[in-house]
């Protein structure tokens, strides 16, 4: 028979929630800071695997690291490409630099949709998932 501190522990257990998966796949930048981003021909993009980031502010390339668990998550630097980018590509990629020095957090990220937070918990980029190429 089992005790009663012994199946309080295991229902505590069993409804715990998950940490959710780490982010994956490939994201297109809808806003930073709150700010919709306009339409440009080259959009800024992440594409996350396991541990490592590419991202592109719309001119210049960015690969790295990522750390974090659960709804942690930091980007650490990595080599990117210093090409001089033409007006508006330059200002959204130096506001999209700053911002991804700035993550901390996520919030969403299994469905279609992900926003990354900054140390106040403040939304500092919204991401939307792109289709698989393929699918």
């Amino acid at each position: 028979m089992r005790s009663l501190p012994a199946l309080l522990l295991l229902a505590a257990c069993a409804a715990a929630p998950a940490h959710p998966p780490p982010p994956e796949g490939h994201w297109r930048v809808e806003a930073l800071r709150g700010q919709a981003l306009p339409a440009v021909p080259r959009p800024a993009e992440i594409n996350f695997v396991p541990g490592r980031y590419a991202a592109s502010g719309g001119c210049n390339r960015i690969a790295g690291q990522w750390e974090g668990t659960g709804t942690a998550l930091a980007f650490r630097p990595g080599a990117m490409t210093r090409m001089a980018c033409p007006p508006p590509l330059d200002a959204q990629e130096t506001a999209f630099v700053q911002a991804l020095a700035e993550v901390r957090a996520l919030s969403g990220g299994t469905g279609e949709a992900m926003a990354l937070l900054d140390a106040r918990g403040a939304e500092v980029m919204r991401l939307r998932r792109l289709p698989r190429p393929g699918g």
